[in-house]
C-alpha cells in the first residue's frame, strides 16, 4: 500500500512550510548533481516491523502529531513523547532531564523490539529551564 505524506500526516506548521520547500529544492538539486535516482515518497511496505517513535513535545520540525500519524499506520509501533524537548528527542543535550530516559527506552526496544519498552521514566521527566 503506497501512502503519500499528505495522506498520512497533518499539514505542516505554517511557519515551517517555506523552510521545508527550500530544503526540498536543495535536496532535489543535490540528487540531480549526483545523478541519484529519486525514490517515491515513503510507503508502509511492511506494517509488521516493530517501530519506535520518539517525539519532543515542542518539536516544530516533526511535531508529536506526525509521530502519532505514522505510528497509527503500523501494527507494532511504540510512541513516546518527552516533555520539554524539541527536535532530536533521541539525542538530547547532555544533562537534559530526558537523556537517560530516552536512552533507556531505546535500549530496551532494541533488546526486545516485540515488546513495549518500560516508559515509566517519561512521567518523571520535567522540563529544564536555564536562565543566564
Amino acid at each position: 500500500m503506497r501512502v503519500s505524506p499528505d495522506d498520512a500526516l497533518p499539514p505542516p506548521l505554517a511557519p515551517l512550510r517555506a523552510w521545508g520547500e527550500r530544503e526540498g529544492e536543495s535536496v532535489a538539486k543535490v540528487c540531480s548533481v549526483l545523478e541519484a535516482e529519486r525514490k517515491p515518497v515513503f510507503a508502509y511496505r511492511n506494517t509488521e516491523v516493530p517501530t519506535l517513535v520518539l517525539n519532543g513535545a515542542y518539536d516544530p520540525v516533526t511535531p508529536q502529531s506526525y509521530g502519532e500519524a505514522v505510528a497509527a499506520n503500523l501494527k507494532n509501533a511504540y510512541v513516546y513523547t518527552f516533555p520539554g524537548l524539541g527536535h532530536g528527542s533521541f539525542f538530547p543535550a547532555a544533562g537534559m532531564p530526558t537523556t537517560d530516559c530516552s536512552i533507556t527506552i531505546a535500549t530496551a526496544f532494541l533488546a526486545n523490539p516485540g515488546q513495549a519498552p518500560d516508559s515509566s521514566c517519561v512521567a518523571k521527566v520535567k522540563p529544564l529551564f536555564v536562565v543566564e
